[in-house]
């Protein structure tokens, strides 16, 4: 496989993304490497809006998304005005993930049991001349009405990837949805390139759920 085919399928693999514009703040982690691997256990740290520091807390309600994070360890987060029952149906939304995601063609719930559900999704990216399809399986577990855990099952060009997504009520119309993930890339994916790429991407992803959140909460 050339290397530029091999990115994009690791791209396709492991993003839920639309290709969306919007307003970024990067900054450095304040937790270490270690802490961001265990994403359950470091969430308190990560989810009160009056925790962060005064500089994210005035981009997030510019409507920012701040990412921070590096190396296949991210911590990204994005106000929603919306309802946390909106917020939570789009998050859960698996099925209908093509109807919002751009990149995201299909999706074929493999397993549902309670609040656990293992689908496989298929993926369409493209970068310049490049367009690639790809498939994964996922397995989340949704604890209503704040936490969805996910890790994939299988997957092409990836070794590892697992997270959490959380949602904290702000007010009655607006949450802080948080995203920890952790990704590593396999041996013959240029690591730096795809970090760099998956980073951006996961700040896409966050402004395609909110405008989907935010649309189903207009009606």
């Amino acid at each position: 496989m050339y290397p530029k085919t091999s990115l994009i399928l690791s791209l396709a693999l492991t993003i839920l993304t639309g290709q969306l514009p919007g307003q970024t703040l990067y900054g450095t982690s304040q937790f270490s490497k270690a802490e961001v691997s265990s994403p359950i256990n470091k969430l308190s740290k990560l989810s009160k809006l009056s925790e962060l520091s005064e500089q994210e807390q005035t981009a997030l309600t510019a409507g920012k998304v701040i990412l921070t994070g590096q190396d296949g360890h991210y911590v990204s987060k994005i106000l929603i005005n919306a309802p946390i029952e909106k917020a939570w149906k789009v998050l859960t939304d698996y099925r209908n993930f093509p109807k919002f995601l751009p990149t995201v063609t299909s999706v074929k719930i493999l397993e549902s049991k309670g609040n656990y559900t293992v689908y496989e999704q298929t993926n369409v990216v493209q970068i310049l001349f490049f367009s690639q399809s790809s498939k994964l399986t996922i397995a989340a577990t949704a604890d209503y009405p704040s936490l969805i855990t996910f890790e994939m099952q299988t997957g092409e060009s990836i070794k590892s990837l697992n997270g959490v997504w959380q949602i904290e009520v702000i007010s009655p119309n607006q949450v802080l949805v948080t995203n920890t993930v952790n990704v590593e890339p396999s041996p013959s994916t240029p690591s730096s390139l795809f970090f760099s790429i998956y980073s951006d991407s996961l700040i896409k992803t966050l402004i395609a759920l909110r405008q989907e959140a935010e649309r189903r909460s207009s009606y």
